[in-house]
């Protein structure tokens, strides 16, 4: 028999360990991380509350009340002066101010609060003066002696709400002044005169008082008797 060449001619080559190479297909789209989700959107806020509207002021002897129109998600209301100073604050549409000087203009304006307590810019201005009740009194009637000198007290002295009456005007006299030498004192409320000797029968003297608000009563009428 003829002998086998020796040697490894020919011999396969072992093949290294591990799995096998991949090679990506001719035009696969390589793998991405997937992309975060957007931020979550914060709603707008709520927008600022707006001023009352139909504000008014009505006076009395020593207070100012306040009133106005409300407004659709009010929690309070805040009452200012028109120079700024807090009055006060209510839940409600009206508030009153007391403790106010007589015979004084006062200015308010109102803000709205909502409930996250955000203030609103202040409404229009409304104003209203204190003490502005007239002086009021009745008619009277006095008896006076014919030839003799008579200083009286008018007989109805009127009476104020704000006790500040300036004056008592004289507003018209029935009779002579120099005949029944007649003078008036308009502070005081008081008159002198002297009927004529024999000058018996009736006559009248009208007057109004005025206090230092400006405020003037009716007229008022003092009849005068006299008597010889």
């Amino acid at each position: 028999q003829p002998q086998q060449p020796t040697g490894t001619t020919g011999a396969q080559p072992t093949p290294a360990s591990g799995p096998p190479a991949t090679t990506a297909a001719s035009g696969a789209t390589p793998s991405t991380q997937a992309s975060p989700p957007p931020p979550a959107t914060e709603a707008p806020p709520a927008p600022q509350p707006g001023p009352p509207s139909s504000v008014h002021a009505t006076a009395n002897t020593n207070s100012v009340t306040v009133s106005w129109s409300g407004v659709s998600g009010a929690s309070s209301y805040r009452v200012i002066y028109a120079g700024g100073a807090v009055a006060g604050e209510t839940s409600g549409t009206t508030l009153n101010v007391p403790g106010r000087a007589a015979c004084t203009d006062y200015a308010f304006q109102v803000q709205t609060i909502d409930a996250s307590g955000r203030v609103s810019s202040p409404s229009s201005s409304a104003s209203a003066r204190t003490g502005n009740t007239a002086p009021s009194a009745s008619n009277g009637a006095t008896g006076l002696k014919s030839g003799v000198a008579h200083h009286r007290v008018i007989t109805t002295l009127a009476s104020d709400p704000e006790s500040n009456i300036t004056q008592y005007k004289l507003v018209q006299i029935g009779f002579s002044a120099s005949t029944f030498k007649f003078s008036w004192d308009a502070a005081a409320g008081t008159f002198d005169i002297t009927p004529p000797a024999g000058n018996g029968g009736e006559s009248y003297l009208t007057w109004e008082a005025v206090d230092s608000c400006g405020g003037v009563s009716a007229v008022v009428r003092e009849t005068l008797d006299f008597v010889n």
